[in-house]
């Protein structure tokens, strides 16, 4: 970047920089890397060869009596020069190879249903093709004043009824209400015992049917035997 600094209302007599022009080189992050400079005393005249500042430059306009200006040669301008001119003529670029340093994401792509989860506290959530994964619903538990009021429904079904009172809603794991286990198999939750009664009685009934099956068979088998 060439540039080029204005004397003008300097006060020549104190012997200090007066002007000083040349390149101005910046790295990748702005800052100042490197500058060639020609020292120039009284208001243009050289008073040497060029010369190299590394790090920050510093001019310093000692005794002057009104802020001092520092202007930059862009080279041509785009204001006066027409519209051929760039106005960066006078600056230079090197390049480098070009690479991602961050990305940031402002929402996401359509996306499908491809599985749900529910978890203990029986919150059913979605997960999609395009990474999301979303609440969708919630399952709630009910529990009942009277348990032992309600009505058996068949299947191991058991409805509302008078005796039983209403249901009382809420999320699982909440107002003393269980949680939820999600893809496991519920152990059996009937009375052993009455059902073993049942099953014997069941036996019993079936084995005497059969000792009269066989009565009966012995019975048409004796009045064959007198008709021969």
């Amino acid at each position: 970047m060439a540039s080029n600094y204005n004397s003008a209302n300097i006060d020549t007599t104190l012997g200090i920089v007066r002007v000083a022009s040349g390149m101005v080189t910046f790295d990748t992050t702005g800052a100042l890397d490197r500058e060639s400079v020609v020292i120039n005393y009284n208001v243009g005249t050289a008073a040497g060869t060029a010369g190299t500042v590394v790090g920050k430059a510093q001019v310093d306009f000692v005794g002057a009596t009104a802020n001092q200006a520092i202007t930059y040669n862009f080279g041509s301008s785009k204001t006066t020069d027409g519209a051929g001119a760039t106005g960066l003529d006078g600056t230079t670029q090197f390049g480098s190879p070009n690479g991602l340093v961050s990305q940031t994401q402002d929402g996401y792509g359509a996306g499908s249903l491809q599985a749900f989860l529910v978890d203990t506290k029986g919150v059913i959530s979605g997960r999609f093709s395009n990474g999301q994964i979303r609440s969708l619903a919630q399952v709630t538990l009910a529990k009942f004043p009277n348990p032992l009021g309600l009505v058996r429904s068949g299947k191991n079904l058991f409805a509302e009824s008078a005796d039983s009172g209403q249901p009382l809603k809420a999320a699982p794991d909440s107002a003393g209400l269980g949680k939820v286990a999600s893809n496991s198999l519920e152990l059996s939750n009937v009375d052993l015992g009455e059902e073993f009664i049942n099953m014997i009685a069941a036996q019993r009934g079936f084995q005497a049917n059969s000792k009269a099956i066989t009565t009966v068979d012995e019975m048409l088998q004796e009045l064959v035997n007198i008709k021969r």
